[in-house]
This record gives structure tokens, C-alpha cells and sequence, in this order.
């Protein structure tokens, strides 16, 4: 057992590159810039909402770690990613997930120092676009339950995996001689 542990830690890679340290140079001023200190403050004296936290960050976690996602390659599920934003807002939301994010680019993309990558594309950006879209949605559409479902939840996660794709693909684009 300890040489599988053993093993599995080495082949972890902790090379950091300009551009992941740059990334985190980012998602650090991202975190600074949309604290949510009211709703933090609360977290720490309410045990069930930490109970909450808790099991969302783990049930994020393991939807990832199943890989139950639509394509292949696509490793973040975003439908639980916006189920969370709707449950706790985006800006908790985006704090919520750097936990699971910061567990599977250490131990499924095996590169730990890439993590700031990984958090800005998958989580923050695309809960950002999907807050806006929400609350665009919230103000113009009627207020009726098959409605919020269908555009808070499932168009929602669709376009947050769209602006995944994107984001990564212009990332890819402009960081590196990828060949498309």
C-alpha cells in the first residue's frame, strides 16, 4: 500500500510555468475582488450551512472523480457547478469550488501548481457568464418553477460548459503553439 502511495505521489508533477503563475497572480486578485465577506462570517457561526458546504464540495468533487460528464475530456460537471451557484450564489459558489478543483488538478491532472489554470476556466468564469445570464433571466422571464429550471439550470450548465470550451480553447490559442 505504501508503495502505491509512494508512486502515486511521484508522478505528480511540480513544475510551474510562467503562465500558471501568472493565472495565479489572477485567480488570487479574482478571490480578492469578489470575497464574500458577509456570507463567509455567516458560514463560520451557522454549523448546518458548513454542513452544506461540506457535503456540496464533496458531492462536486465525486461528479468529477466519476467523470459524469456529457463529452469526453470535459472533467468538470457543470450542471453541479450551477446547481451550487443557485444554492449559495456565484461568488460563494466560486470560493466553494477552488477546494475540488485544487483536489483534482493535484491528484487527477497530477499537475498541482496548474491549479489557478484550471480554477479560472472551469470554475470562475464560466460561473460568472452564468450569473449574468441568470439574473438577465430572472429580471426579463416570468417567474414560474419549469422556467427557472430550464433556464437557471440546464441552459445555464450549457452555457457554462460552452464558455469552458471557449475559454480554454483561446487560452490554448494564445499560450502555446497548440495545433489545431
Amino acid at each position: 500500500m505504501m508503495d502505491f502511495l509512494l508512486e502515486r505521489i511521484n508522478s505528480i508533477n511540480f513544475s510551474m510555468s510562467i503562465q500558471g503563475a501568472t493565472a495565479a497572480v489572477v485567480l488570487v486578485s479574482w478571490c480578492w475582488l469578489i470575497w464574500p465577506q458577509q456570507q463567509i462570517s455567516q458560514l463560520f457561526k451557522d454549523k448546518a450551512k458548513q454542513y452544506q458546504v461540506l457535503i456540496a464540495t464533496f458531492a462536486i468533487n465525486a461528479l468529477w472523480l466519476v467523470n459524469a460528464s456529457v463529452t469526453t475530456q470535459i472533467h468538470v460537471h457543470f450542471l453541479g457547478l450551477v446547481v451550487l451557484l443557485l444554492m449559495f450564489g456565484w461568488r460563494m459558489a466560486s470560493i466553494i469550488a477552488l477546494l475540488p478543483v485544487l483536489f483534482f488538478a493535484t491528484f487527477v491532472l497530477k499537475q498541482p501548481l496548474d491549479f489557478a489554470l484550471y480554477a479560472i476556466f472551469a470554475v470562475c468564469v464560466p460561473l460568472f457568464v452564468c450569473f449574468l445570464f441568470y439574473s438577465q433571466s430572472f429580471k426579463y422571464l416570468p417567474h414560474h418553477l419549469f422556467i427557472y429550471i430550464f433556464f437557471a439550470g440546464f441552459i445555464n450548465a450549457f452555457l457554462a460548459m460552452l464558455i469552458h470550451i471557449l475559454s480554454w480553447a483561446a487560452w490554448l490559442y494564445l499560450s502555446t503553439g497548440y495545433s489545431w
